[in-house]
């Protein structure tokens, strides 16, 4: 996860040559140029004014099972969030 990818919009600038945005833009060309991880750059807009975050996840390995004791109660097991129904 890298937070504060967006640099108030400079990371669109071209000619933009600020550490800050060199080092965002370096981050998202690893995650999508990286054969094993998988990721996207999230835009947001609010008080802070831009902003933005990337996810990326490592391909090919499972997620780590969740404890029993989550603090999360959508986490436990035996509990689902969305009703498989209809």
């Amino acid at each position: 996860m890298a937070d504060n990818v967006v640099r108030q919009g400079r990371v669109a600038d071209a000619d933009s040559t600020a550490p800050d945005v060199l080092g965002s833009r370096a981050a998202i060309e690893l995650i999508g140029s990286h054969p094993r991880l998988a990721g996207t750059a999230l835009h947001t807009v609010g008080s802070k004014g831009h902003d933005g975050f990337a996810p990326a996840r490592v391909l090919g390995q499972s997620l780590p099972a969740v404890p029993s004791r989550s603090p999360f109660p959508w986490s436990l097991p035996g509990r689902q969030l969305f009703s498989s129904s209809g």
